[in-house]
């Protein structure tokens, strides 16, 4: 473990959160390419809306427009919704 604590402090590993790590790389992939974090989280409320409203088809179509976009979508079972990049 000492070994392992060394040699991550020498490579800064550990060194951040691993939820704010995961956030920084979302956003460093959203620029690279070329993704609207405004359109991703417009398209998620529109979906989110379109389920509620059991409009199923609406829902899928949104889905598949984040796919093409480089959006990976996963609804939580609290009712929320998740997304990232695509890696």
């Amino acid at each position: 473990l000492e070994t392992m604590q060394w040699l991550a402090s020498l490579t800064a590993l550990f060194k951040e959160e691993p939820k704010a790590y995961l956030q920084s790389l979302n956003d460093m992939l959203l620029r690279i390419g070329n993704i609207e974090k405004s359109e991703v989280e417009t398209l998620i409320v529109e979906r989110k809306q379109a389920r509620q409203n059991k409009d199923f088809a609406a829902s899928d179509r949104i889905r598949d427009r984040l796919t093409e976009l480089g959006i990976e979508v996963q609804d939580l079972p609290d009712g929320s919704t998740h997304w990232e990049v695509i890696r």
